[in-house]
């Protein structure tokens, strides 16, 4: 799910929601996103993404939930 939300985020940004050079490919997931560049997503958009990119993977939205969001209906 985090995967989605970060290949939804790059679809419609252009880049990579965690963009440093020093982290390596291994350390992303373990990386706690403090927020997303919101400008020019809506609010839906921009609160789909924000419940997928969790690190805590019991804070972050399930598929099914996710598969009932307003921004994918």
């Amino acid at each position: 799910m985090w995967a989605l939300g970060a290949i939804c985020y790059y679809l419609l940004k252009g880049r990579h929601p965690v963009y440093d050079q020093d982290i390596e490919d291994d350390e992303i997931t373990s990386e706690k996103i403090e927020g997303i560049d919101r400008n020019g997503l809506s609010h839906n958009a921009r609160d789909f993404m924000e419940k997928l990119i969790v690190w805590d993977p019991w804070q972050r939205m399930s598929a099914l939930v996710a598969s009932t969001h307003p921004w994918l209906l």
